[in-house]
């Protein structure tokens, strides 16, 4: 059963690439001969830049590249005035490309949702500028592995998915802690370098552990806007602090003692309004935090109505009424598979219901990291130990599916029976029996953005 399953998992996805031999060109629709080559070559150059904005380039490396040659030999066709059939044809071959190239990537984007995401998010903190050569060495390796999806090798996807995305989220996360705290790391290491341990080791002690709780408070919520705009803010105080007591310690020796008591006045002074002002901002972080701590708890129901509402919409429209119903239970959805079936008395999934749990698959994909639970239910006919056994068994079944089709993770998803113990429906009528006879798969995800 298992083999089965994957070979139509396969088929599934070699059929929605629409792939064709190594090497050979997409259908073209030529162009008109009377269409303005360079008019053509812009709005294609147009569409590979928004291509490319959307990752294609990425998802789809080996037609994304067919298409950008293709219009640089049209181009270049252009600029020495050569047939203009033959630079149409160019263009129109790029286009086609880059149809081809949407397509894998769309499908390439259900399989490698996690580190297309993480992935768009390093890019968002600006990887490139602060990591080049490692953007560029993750970037590298993942487009390996896409190229080897659009030939219709889905093997590395399958394996490796999870480490490119950890690989992009660390990336990410090392980012935004050189944007926000580098400055600051740069002031201490200044001050080292001018004395601090020696000339003042408790401040520099101090501005060290202030650095340190600043980057704990990135790491732990790296997409808090406030939190880390906050943290930045604290460690390059610190560090000034740290910065402006070396040079008043180094300068002391040379100055005569009464300049030296007019200056440690004022530095005392000075200092006592800064420890004020610095335990003022202890004050506004904490309740900020804990301001910000009430508004996403009071926000948290009504952003997940928000979410399960769009989702729950989305959802709908993908069953006929013979196939499922979907509902909203609390904060989560339920998809109950009306069209999912079973010989009698068995638990083994056929053929004829791929389709039906395709579109679980599609809609748990699109959901994103969830939590599944997979109830299975009997009608009253029977003793209540078979219906037991039974009920679990084909809620393993389709645990087993998901699991084994790769879209969901072991430790996310849960199968449990329940017999006849919750009926939906009057057990007294063939009708009432065929409603209770049903498996329920139930979703709960927090919206996107939610910590």
């Amino acid at each position: 059963m298992k083999k089965v399953k994957l070979i139509f998992c396969n088929v599934l996805v070699f059929a929605a690439l629409g792939l064709v031999a190594c090497g050979s060109e997409p259908k073209v629709e030529e162009l008109s001969i009377t269409s303005d080559p360079q008019t053509e070559i812009e709005r294609v150059n147009a569409n590979l830049k928004d291509a490319e904005s959307q990752q294609v380039n990425v998802l789809s490396p080996k037609n994304f590249a067919a298409a950008r040659k293709a219009l640089d030999k049209a181009i270049e066709g252009r600029t020495a005035n050569k047939d203009q059939k033959t630079v149409l044809h160019n263009i129109a071959l790029s286009q086609a490309y880059l149809t081809k190239a949407r397509s894998a990537a769309d499908v390439a984007s259900t399989l490698l949702k996690g580190p297309i995401d993480a992935r768009r998010d390093a890019i968002a903190a600006n990887s490139p500028k602060f990591f080049q050569a490692d953007t560029e060495d993750i970037d590298s390796k993942f487009k390996k592995l896409t190229g080897d999806f659009e030939e219709g090798d889905t093997s590395g996807a399958e394996k490796n998915a999870k480490i490119f995305e950890v690989r992009y989220r660390d990336l990410e996360l090392k980012t935004i802690k050189a944007d926000k705290l580098g400055p600051a790391q740069s002031a201490i290491q200044l001050a080292e370098k001018e004395g601090a341990k020696k000339l003042t080791p408790e401040t520099w002690a101090w501005a060290n552990k202030r650095y340190a709780e600043d980057e704990a408070l990135i790491q732990a919520q790296p997409h808090n806007v406030v939190t880390v705009r906050q943290a930045s803010v604290d460690a390059m105080a610190s560090a000034n602090r740290l910065m402006r007591m070396v040079r008043s310690a180094k300068g002391s020796s040379a100055q005569k003692p009464e300049d030296l008591a007019k200056q440690t006045e004022a530095h005392e002074n000075a200092l006592a309004n800064s420890e004020t002002d610095l335990a003022q901002a202890e004050r506004d972080l904490r309740m900020s935090k804990e301001s910000l701590e009430n508004s996403s708890r009071q926000n948290y129901k009504l952003e997940t109505q928000v979410w399960l509402d769009k989702e729950f919409d989305r959802a709908s429209g993908q069953f006929t009424k013979d196939e499922a119903e979907v509902y909203k239970q609390g904060d989560s959805l339920l998809l109950r598979l009306k069209g999912l079936s079973f010989k009698k008395s068995k638990s083994g999934i056929g053929s004829e219901n791929f389709p039906l749990l395709a579109k679980v698959q599609k809609i748990i994909g699109e959901i994103g990291p969830s939590q599944i639970a997979i109830e299975g239910h009997t009608d009253s006919l029977g003793e209540k130990k078979l219906n037991d056994d039974l009920s679990v068994q084909r809620a393993l079944a389709v645990q087993s599916y998901l699991v084994e089709n790769k879209n969901v993770a072991p430790d996310k998803i849960t199968a449990t029976g329940f017999g006849y113990a919750k009926p939906i429906a009057t057990n007294k009528t063939a009708k009432g029996r065929a409603q209770n006879r049903r498996v329920d798969v139930i979703i709960t995800a927090e919206p996107a953005g939610v910590q």
